[in-house]
């Protein structure tokens, strides 16, 4: 199927958070500009999704709603098709944005004033869960040579090793750098965090967009059973589909007294649903839409 990539849709005055802000800081921006200060399309999402959340809504309750067992498999067999990764659905917890999560897992998994690393420069909300939740920033620079980024995994090792540090707030693939990290590298990381009791909050929200046949995203907690224990994966079809506002997004966690935290943390906190809507435009964009996708790319 021909999907439609060509189509100019206008997000002026329809509440977009970018264009908003664009016009905040520009009221007089030429028609043809477009903002791309956020991580969100101007494309229009795939027709299914549109048509199946309609039809949807017009035959459902808008009542509270938790996910049904088709929302934890279209997780399950999307991670198993495009990486590789057998989970299982138990291990799911849904989550109203990849963000909150790490926000909030940031708090469920350590304690007041200890260390949290990121490798930076990285997604500025990274700071902002260190620094509100009243932890410590640990910073590890990246290194930068001939237009590349790597780690730097003799600093790593040495702020790993500060008994203080307790939690990793990794990014895969990395935003802003566009690293996709390779199988050695996050074995390296991963090594380093075990050895050190350090736990791994993996945000792999942009692992769908991988622009090369060559190589593909691995799933940080797929590459051992040590890992898996020791990492919460966050990810979305926000970025994918172009769902950022169904407010839907999902935790795999296969350590079940690390899940129970979470899910005691998410009560305090709380946080129960996604958006009903939400529920099932992912069911559809990761059973019905993978050619859409494929197009995409």
């Amino acid at each position: 199927m021909a999907y439609d990539f060509t189509t100019i849709v206008s997000r002026k005055q329809t509440g977009s958070t970018k264009w908003n802000a664009m016009y905040e800081q520009n009221p007089n921006v030429p028609e043809g500009v477009f903002p791309l200060s956020v991580a969100d399309m101007e494309l229009k999402n795939p027709p299914q999704i549109a048509e199946g959340v309609g039809e949807y809504l017009k035959n459902s309750v808008l009542g509270y709603t938790d996910p049904t067992p088709r929302f934890y498999d279209a997780i399950a067999h999307w991670q198993k098709r495009r990486n590789q990764w057998d989970i299982q659905p138990e291990w799911i917890v849904d989550y109203p944005g990849v963000v909150p999560a790490f926000f909030h897992l940031t708090k469920f998994l350590t304690q007041p004033g200890d260390g949290v690393l990121l490798l930076t420069p990285v997604y500025y909300p990274f700071y902002e869960a260190v620094r509100n939740s009243g932890r410590t920033l640990v910073e590890s620079a990246l290194l930068y040579q001939d237009g590349y980024y790597t780690i730097d995994f003799a600093d790593l090792e040495a702020k790993a090793q500060d008994p203080r540090t307790k939690l990793l707030l990794f990014c895969s693939p990395h935003n802003p750098v566009g690293r996709l990290w390779t199988q050695e590298e996050l074995e390296k990381v991963g090594q380093i965090c075990l050895e050190n009791g350090v736990r791994i909050i993996s945000d792999e929200i942009h692992s769908d967009l991988v622009l090369t046949k060559k190589r593909r995203h691995i799933p940080f907690a797929s590459l051992s059973e040590d890992l898996a224990q020791n990492i919460v994966t966050c990810n979305a079809p926000s970025k994918t589909f172009n769902l950022a506002g169904m407010i839907t997004s999902y935790l795999v966690i296969p350590n079940p007294e690390i899940r129970a935290l979470v899910l005691a943390g998410r009560r305090r906190e709380g946080t129960f649903h996604c958006n009903i809507a939400g529920y099932r435009a992912l069911e559809i964009a990761y059973d019905a839409c993978e050619d859409w996708l494929e197009e995409l790319l």
